[in-house]
């Protein structure tokens, strides 16, 4: 049984129900609103960090866990007929991959014509598997800010890039057919257009389409506007590369397509944060402290702001190193009269932190100025290294311009942070642990 959903063929049993076939859509939609476009590779992770015997299977408190926590809202029935559907061994557990395969689809003829030309690009002797030595001279990390600034070697960013796509069993450093093909699978699944996906596809890899056309595959088709084509296409020619995307894409709206800077470019291209103000519960000591709600600069700096707010909400579950979460973190550095810092997901100690987009991203506005307290900004280690760390400013710091993206202020609560400057200390220790007992959208 066939059945299309956006570019992606979805598979199912010939022996499964309707009400099973609609219970895998409902899934499939929660997760891609929740986590965009990466969204199923997301829950995918979440499985694997799940997984501690490596057998690809989770008992039904598990498979149930992993995908509540991407809020996926079911009946008591529904998830006992989604859990025997795809418990194919009768043993009391869910066969992920299997689960994965039915849920992402597979591409379609045209999108997995242009998927295979990129692979081939890197698969040098045709052998269906990517390495490392295929990439040398091939994928150009020269330019990398952290490669320029002797921060990460050639071979490390190479090793970093292919782990974007070496995801279906433990990182052996080998890319497979299946694993790229997965990879663009899930992001098929967030794009409605077939033309959409494969100029994506075609300017990411700096591919020719006329390679395409050769094959008899069409490059342009009736399904998008003309209006939209000509947008893509102009910003296809201006030679800036057009990231993976994070959050669903949107396909019209067009005229902004193409422009220049990091902030104009991602909201025109993604759904903005669906809120501007999140909320932060603090604990010191163990005892409440009280309730922070900020406004979030979404027009100025929609990708900051984003991140901000989906590692408040926690909806997008785990990645391999982390929850994506601040639930529980700390707040590990305080200077009275200076910023209360915290948000290091991955070691609560100021020295890790990871985004929604990845280790780190890139500064995306410096228009808004600390000049007053209660301006919400990006901690970093240099240009172009955010993650999940931030401050919240104790006083103005108008020497913290130009170097920190801020994207927010506080609108509520600013007592709360008053009262987290004075258990502060001149060298950044807090007097008491200062916890971020509870978070999400006010």
């Amino acid at each position: 049984y066939q059945r299309r959903v956006h570019g992606n063929l979805l598979r199912l049993p010939s022996l499964a129900m309707s009400s099973v076939e609609v219970l895998v859509a409902q899934i499939r939609d929660v997760v891609i609103k929740r986590a965009g476009c990466n969204g199923i590779r997301a829950l995918g992770r979440s499985f694997r960090i799940m997984d501690d015997n490596g057998n690809h299977a989770l008992s039904q408190q598990e498979f149930q866990g992993a995908l509540e926590s991407f809020g996926v809202q079911l009946s008591e029935k529904d998830w006992l007929r989604l859990f025997n559907t795809f418990d194919t061994n009768h043993d009391g557990n869910v066969d992920v991959n299997e689960f994965l395969l039915l849920l992402r689809g597979s591409l379609n003829a045209r999108r997995e014509a242009v998927v295979k030309l990129a692979f081939q690009k890197f698969d040098k002797n045709g052998s269906g598997e990517v390495d490392l030595d295929d990439l040398r001279g091939t994928y150009d990390v020269s330019r990398n800010p952290f490669v320029l600034k002797g921060e990460a070697s050639p071979d490390a960013m190479l090793r970093e890039f292919l782990d974007t796509f070496d995801k279906l069993s433990c990182s052996d450093g080998i890319v497979t057919w299946e694993e790229f093909a997965n990879y663009y699978a899930g992001l098929s699944s967030g794009i409605d257009e077939d033309e959409l996906f494969e100029l994506i596809v075609l300017r990411a890899w700096n591919l020719d389409g006329a390679a395409l056309k050769q094959k008899g595959v069409v490059v342009e088709t009736p399904a998008m506007s003309t209006g939209s084509r000509k947008v893509v296409l102009a910003n296809l020619q201006t030679g800036e590369p057009l990231p993976v995307p994070s959050r669903p894409l949107v396909a019209s709206g067009g005229e902004q397509w193409g422009t220049a800077s990091t902030r104009n470019a991602y909201i025109s291209r993604y759904k903005p944060a669906s809120s501007t103000r999140v909320f932060l519960d603090f604990t010191a000591g163990g005892e409440p402290l009280g309730r922070v709600i900020f406004e979030l600069y979404v027009a100025i700096a929609p990708k900051t702001s984003d991140n901000f707010r989906a590692l408040c909400t926690g909806e997008r579950g785990r990645s391999t190193s982390a929850i994506l979460h601040y639930k529980g973190i700390r707040m590990h550095r305080v200077v009275p009269k200076f910023v209360a810092q915290g948000g290091d997901i991955t070691r609560s100690n100021g020295k890790g932190g990871e985004s929604i987009y990845g280790k780190r991203f890139e500064d995306e506005s410096f228009q808004v100025k600390h000049d007053a307290a209660g301006v919400l900004s990006m901690a970093n280690t240099g240009p172009n290294s955010n993650n999940s760390q931030f401050f919240i400013t104790l006083a103005p710091a108008p020497y913290l311009d130009g170097k920190h993206c801020a994207f927010g202020k506080v609108l509520e609560g600013m007592n709360v942070v008053e009262a987290l400057s004075t258990l502060g200390s001149q060298q950044g220790t807090p007097l008491k642990e200062i916890v971020i007992a509870d978070c999400g959208t006010a």
